[in-house]
């Protein structure tokens, strides 16, 4: 069986068994998002898969893939599949020790888990792109020093009222 923390939903995956799983994974996530805050439902700030697939389709350095594979350490492979799903190919740790800059399509926005300073340079490049901004889980935006552009104090958490 495979376990996970509970964050959310974050595709289907597939094992050397066929069998099929929910993914669900914890961590933390920078979301490149052209909404004021990253989970508003505001559908005229979403990002359009097509506009995403296009920037990767013209990014040498990046590759769709809309799929993910991963070794366990029981060495069971687990095949994860969702729409838009990417890779940075030019990640300096591309392929080391498993690791794969994963830039994921979500409800409008583009997503990694734990990215490094070398990811969240490439996710600002993306976002400036795009006509996005880079922001945290909490709603911080990030600027080229990688840096949140606001402070925690200063606003309002995602799920404070």
């Amino acid at each position: 069986m495979i376990k996970k923390k509970n964050r959310g939903i974050k595709g289907i995956l597939n094992n050397e068994k066929g069998l099929l799983y929910l993914i669900i994974i914890m961590g933390y996530e920078l979301h490149i998002t052209r909404k004021e805050n990253w989970f508003d439902e505001d559908l005229t700030a979403d990002i359009s898969l097509e506009k995403w697939i296009e920037l990767v389709n013209n990014d040498p350095e990046m590759r769709l893939d809309h799929e993910a594979t991963a070794t366990t350490t029981g060495s069971e492979a687990i095949t994860v599949y969702s729409i838009g799903l990417s890779v940075w190919t030019a990640y300096p740790l591309d392929g080391i020790n498993g690791n794969r800059a994963w830039f994921s399509y979500e409800r409008g926005n583009i997503c990694v888990k734990n990215p490094d300073k070398e990811i969240i340079q490439k996710m600002l490049a993306i976002a400036a792109l795009l006509g996005a901004k880079v922001m945290d889980d909490e709603g911080e935006v990030y600027l080229p020093d990688h840096k949140p552009a606001t402070t925690a104090s200063a606003k309002k958490k995602w799920w404070q009222f």
